[in-house]
């Protein structure tokens, strides 16, 4: 059974993999969406800062295990790695986007994943946690739309 700690950890490294990404793709895009990697970014970090913060209040974050399916480690695991990149290999997938239709195509699944992974950290946390995590999860939905808008932009 993965504890709090990992479960929210995992959502600061969601996070942090979003801030690398957007910071490294903003070197290779045209102006429109430099700016719009850069309020990603800052997006991206406050957050990791909330995430940082539940994670000091451990104490009043309890995970509900009722309804968990019977295979809950490898539920985990799975939405996990497909949300989180290593370092070097978000490094390699960006060099490997040869345009900036690609690259803001990337941005889009890291962004849904990032949504299936908050959504299930609502089904597993109490009620009292789900208004910040909605928060969350309609900004990241806001960075969708924006990153749509830019794709029809680019083509």
């Amino acid at each position: 059974m993965f504890s709090k700690t990992e479960i929210l950890n995992l959502a600061i490294s969601i996070e942090e993999a979003g801030i690398e990404f957007y910071k490294e793709a903003e070197s290779m895009v045209n102006q429109n969406l430099k700016e719009l990697f850069k309020f990603l970014q800052e997006e991206e970090l406050a957050h990791k800062n909330i995430f940082e913060k539940m994670l000091q209040g451990l104490q009043d974050f309890s995970i509900t295990y009722k309804d968990l399916p019977d295979d809950y480690n490898e539920y985990v695991k799975a939405i996990g790695q497909g949300a989180v990149f290593k370092k070097i290999e978000l490094h390699e997938k960006i060099k490997g986007l040869s345009s900036q239709e690609k690259i803001v195509s990337f941005a889009l699944e890291m962004e849904r994943k990032s949504i299936e992974y908050y959504n299930f950290l609502k089904e597993i946390t109490p009620q009292k946690n789900h208004p910040l995590l909605d928060q969350i999860i309609a900004e990241e939905e806001k960075h969708i739309t924006q990153l749509e808008n830019m794709k029809k932009n680019l083509r």
